[in-house]
């Protein structure tokens, strides 16, 4: 009889990460961080989405990127909360994050 060909199976392609790189960058940055370093890792400021909600006596770094508002504040130049929001600045928090959207 014929010998029956094997077919070898390769593993399935992992598919490519949804989220987008600026989340994950976001995702990575902690409680404690000099300005200057959160500003390195995500670049430039854009947007004034949340300017009415900045906390008198911190800095406050903003980057709007599609329905993200993502907020860095700063008591001198370091960072004491992380947050990010959908949309707008209110109750509900950014859900596609890989991370707590809030980080005090």
């Amino acid at each position: 009889p014929a010998a029956t060909p094997t077919i070898k199976s390769s593993p399935a392609p992992k598919p490519p990460s949804t989220t987008p790189a600026y989340l994950v960058t976001w995702c990575q940055l902690k409680i404690g961080e000099t300005s200057s370093a959160v500003l390195a890792a995500m670049g430039p400021t854009r947007g004034h989405k949340a300017s009415n909600y900045h906390i008198p006596g911190q800095t406050t770094d903003e980057w709007d990127v599609g329905i993200d508002i993502l907020l860095a504040s700063f008591s001198k130049g370091v960072a004491v909360s992380l947050n990010a929001y959908a949309g707008q600045v209110g109750p509900q928090r950014a859900t596609n994050l890989g991370c707590q959207a809030s980080r005090p």
